[in-house]
């Protein structure tokens, strides 16, 4: 790389991060981190939601299919002792 290349680059990362400066002093560049996380943190509640729905569901179907087992293991105890 020759020195104004060098130089070059420099100069826009210099910009690059006056500019950031600049947004975090006005408080711009916070809003926008702060819009992004609670962005973030409404999403993974909905997924958290979704997946306690998820859990609930299977819960709810576990207890039908042991008292349907329950129910046939019954049957087959009295038929067996009915013979």
């Amino acid at each position: 790389m020759n020195p104004f290349e060098y130089t070059s680059a420099l100069q826009y990362k210099v910009k690059s991060l006056a500019q950031q400066i600049a947004e975090f002093k006005s408080g711009e560049r916070y809003r926008k981190l702060e819009e992004e996380y609670k962005s973030i943190i409404r999403k993974l509640e909905k997924n958290i939601r979704e997946l306690k729905q998820e859990l609930a569901q299977a819960r709810k179907e576990i207890r039908s299919v042991r008292n349907q087992w329950m129910e046939a293991n019954d049957d087959l105890c009295y038929y067996s002792q009915s013979v």
